[in-house]
This record gives C-alpha cells, structure tokens and sequence, in this order.
C-alpha cells in the first residue's frame, strides 16, 4: 500500500469547511460540528459517487474513528489517517474527529470524563445522521478510545460493529501504565526521581493533574477510571473485532478480558494478530504508519458488513439528540 504523506487538509481562516477530493475519488473535509458553545473538530471522509455529488445512498456504514490520549493520540495520528482514507477509498464513510478539550476540539480538557466523551460520540453520531449517513455506524477505538467505543455502543445503541485497536481493558491499569512511563522516562534520562505511581497518583488528586511526557492527567479523568460492567441485556453490537497489535506470543490480559466481556453479552467477537511495533509507542518524524493494520480491518469490515446486507436497512437511526 503506498502513503502519500503529503496531502493534508486544513480549515479556512473562518473555519468554515475546507474540502479535498483525493485521486483514489473519495473526499475530504475538515470541519466543526455539534454545539455552537463547543464544537468538536473533525474530518469526514466521503465515499465515491457521494463525494462528487452523484449520489445520496452509501453503500457501507459510517466509520466513527475514537482517538487514544495524550501521547498516544498524537503517535497514532497518522495510522487512523491512513486507515480513513483507505476506508473511504473501500466505499465506507469514516468520520475522525478529535474529544472534547483535545487537538483542535473546544472545550475544557481538565473536566473531561468518560459520559462527557460518550456524549461526544452522540454528537458525532447525530452529525453524521444529518448528513445521510448515520445509518448503524461502526465504532473504531483505538486503545483508551476502545474503551470509551464500547461504552458508546452500550449507551447509543444500534451500533452495527465494534473495532477495538489493542484496548486497554481497565482505564485504571492504563492510567498507573502511564505514570509508570514517566517513572521509566526519568531512569532512561539518569534521574531518579524518588517518585512511584501511587505518589504520582496522589499528586493527581490533590494537585489537580501531572504531565505525563507533556500532556496533563487530570484528576477529574482518573477519578471517573472506574470499571465499567456491560448491563445484561444491553444490546452492544452484533459483530466486534479486537485486534492486537504487536510482536508478542500471546494477547495480553486487557484483550482477552474485554473479549470474554463482549462474548458474555452475545456478541460475535472474532481477534485478529498485527505483527507490528505499536504505533502509539513513537513520536515519530515521519510518523508510525501500519498498512497491514489498515488491511486487515478493512478486509474484516468487507467480509463481515455487506453491501447485500445494508441495501435491506433503509431505516437510518432515530435522530439522536445532542446533549
């Protein structure tokens, strides 16, 4: 798969939509949506005839991309970058766009909490039904996003499919991870910083955040960390993939936890192996990008979503109110 690392899109000056139409004959346009007070910023990717006006109908559900935190949402940038366009290029409309308080979203990042970033998947939902495309979305979280991806689906329902980029399983265990990165970021520099992760975790609460290789972690976040237990009887999603990305000889603990999780509330979960350095691990300069990553969840969504399947859903999602 080549990479064309030059096309970019941006926002005018006014921040009214900015659009691209890439030769592959999918659009690109970058944009704000949802609240007026607070909107969040995304890039909506738009398949073949609908991207030059010539039809209304996509053949595929939407793609809702939910990012990673701090670092990870940066080092993993490019990766969901590629996936979306090669996505669009699929025939399926993939939409990315940025949480509250992050990248270019509006917003107080200090106040974030998992309902607020559900919520903003509603939103995202609700922009993409406005649209004509809010059809039995699927959701792609890739690590804390997995998480937040699965929540979603619990709360919003009629999710056609969840794919989960090597989720974390406890936001709890993920946050102690991060501050044990800093811990090894000090030794790795010579320092020593007498520190640990439950010093650090205390400092986060009486002092309201600590800078984790430079982005806060705020204590309204890791106060909302708690576990969340899917209710019997939800309906979360008929279909998930759970993909594990690495050189490693087995899944970590974190995914077969949240397979076990899925499974247990009837959904048809299958886990796909990427033997590959994961992304998230590098700030890179030109930035981490996995085409078999790319390739295998497209692949998946082709096998598994149907175009036979979606001409007989014609009845898009009740419109979903934006709170």
């Amino acid at each position: 798969m080549s990479i064309d690392r030059t096309a970019r899109i941006e926002l005018t000056e006014d921040r009214a939509p900015a659009r691209r139409v890439d030769p592959r004959g999918f659009a690109e346009e970058a944009l704000f949506f949802g609240p007026p007070d607070a909107p969040l910023y995304g890039v909506l990717h738009t398949p073949g005839l609908m991207a030059s006006g010539g039809g209304t109908e996509p053949i595929y559900p939407p793609i809702i991309h939910i990012h990673s935190f701090g670092i990870e949402q940066v080092a993993a940038y490019r990766m969901e970058v590629e996936f979306a366009r090669a996505a669009a290029a699929a025939g399926f409309p993939a939409l990315r766009f940025h949480l509250t308080g992050c990248g270019d979203s509006h917003g107080e990042f200090a106040r974030l909490t998992f309902d607020r970033m559900v919520d903003d998947v509603r939103t995202a939902v609700a922009f993409l039904d406005g649209r004509g495309l809010g059809r039995w979305p699927v959701l792609l979280g890739v690590r804390l996003g997995a998480e937040i991806a699965v929540r979603a689906a619990v709360a919003l329902g009629g999710v056609r499919a969840l794919i989960l980029w090597e989720p974390v399983g406890s936001p709890r265990a993920y946050f102690d991870s991060l501050l044990r990165s800093l811990l090894i970021s000090a030794l790795a520099q010579g320092r020593k910083s007498g520190e640990t992760v439950a010093s650090l975790t205390e400092r986060v609460r009486a002092e309201g955040s600590v800078d984790v290789l430079g982005y806060p972690l705020h204590r309204a976040l890791c106060e909302d960390a708690r576990p969340f237990v899917i209710p019997e009887g939800a309906a979360v999603s008929p279909d998930a993939l759970v993909v594990s990305i690495g050189k490693r000889m087995r899944a970590p603990t974190a995914i077969t936890d949240v397979l076990g999780a899925l499974a247990a509330r009837g959904v048809r979960c299958e886990t796909r192996e990427v033997r590959d350095e994961p992304g998230w691990q590098f700030n890179e300069n030109p930035s981490h990008v996995c085409p078999a990553l790319t390739e295998t969840t497209i692949r998946w969504c082709r096998e598994r979503i149907s175009a036979a399947e979606m001409a007989g859903r014609r009845t898009p999602l009740g419109r979903i109110e934006v709170r």
